[in-house]
């Protein structure tokens, strides 16, 4: 036995290339993923971390919250709210420096003339026009906390835009984030973009994992602080939004801050927002 003890010890291989991650994520036809498959990409690829990323296409929010629910499917985005991170597991890690918790509104072209008149919650309240929001959404308890008018809508969002444009259908405006409403004006050209406010609440997008994918969580969050701390982030945001942060106009909007609604009020979300 001593014999065996002392009995050299077979040399430890080198370690291998790590096993390259599978996600599967939600995509859209109008490519709303888009900036944020490029930074989930860019980041696993500036350590090193192989990844294959495949795309689930269309799923309206209910579709989605079950497909997690069911380990169908692996990432979502959404804006970070108490019910998600407690129902899923959260990458903490803001994806937009905060661009996302700012809404810019949506709007018929005739309709400017009345929004130019809102210089509150108050004032935007007296003019008991109805907000469109997805179903379960954060968005529509912040409208609701500030004493808002909005609609839920069950289905797809891409639906709410004639809706509103139709003038006929109960929505008067879609709140939308400045990271995506200059692409959905331009898609969607009866529709256009309020001329002064910007509402903002202090909240971000980030990243959740079904329980199937929690092996990711640590490797996933290490690559998006890296990103951050390398400035990999910020260049990947300025060059999604940079243009359309200029374009908006943002430094010089007339900022309305919403208030948050109670955690315990907070319902369960439809994702990725």
């Amino acid at each position: 036995m001593l014999m065996a003890a002392l009995e050299p010890v077979p040399a430890t291989a080198a370690p291998g290339p790590a096993a390259a991650m599978v996600l599967r994520i939600p995509c859209f036809s109008d490519h709303r993923e888009r900036f944020y498959l490029r930074l989930l990409s860019a980041s696993l690829a500036a350590i090193h971390q192989p990844a294959r990323i495949d795309c689930v296409n269309d799923l309206p929010g209910r579709r989605m919250w079950a497909l997690m629910g069911e380990d169908q499917l692996d990432l979502i985005w959404g804006m970070q709210t108490p019910d998600k991170d407690r129902l899923l597991l959260p990458i903490e890690v803001d994806l937009t420096d905060g661009l996302a918790g700012q809404r810019i509104l949506l709007i018929r072209p005739q309709s400017q003339r009345l929004f130019d008149r809102v210089t509150s919650i108050d004032s935007l309240r007296a003019l008991n026009m109805v907000a469109g929001f997805g179903e379960g959404w954060f968005d529509a308890a912040v409208w609701k906390a500030n004493r808002l008018q909005l609609v839920e809508f069950p289905g797809q969002f891409a639906l709410m835009f004639p809706m509103v444009a139709s003038g006929a259908r109960g929505i008067d405006y879609l709140p939308r984030g400045g990271n995506e409403i200059v692409a959905e004006a331009a898609a969607y050209n009866s529709l256009v973009i309020e001329q002064h406010l910007l509402f903002y609440y202090e909240r971000d997008m980030r990243f959740y994992l079904s329980p199937r994918a929690a092996r990711h969580r640590q490797v996933l969050e290490s690559a998006l602080r890296a990103a951050e701390a390398s400035g990999l982030k910020r260049r990947l945001i300025e060059q999604a939004f940079g243009a359309d942060i200029k374009a908006l106009g943002l430094a010089h909007r007339r900022r309305i801050r919403l208030a948050s609604p109670p955690q315990e009020a907070a319902r369960r979300p439809q994702l990725p927002r």
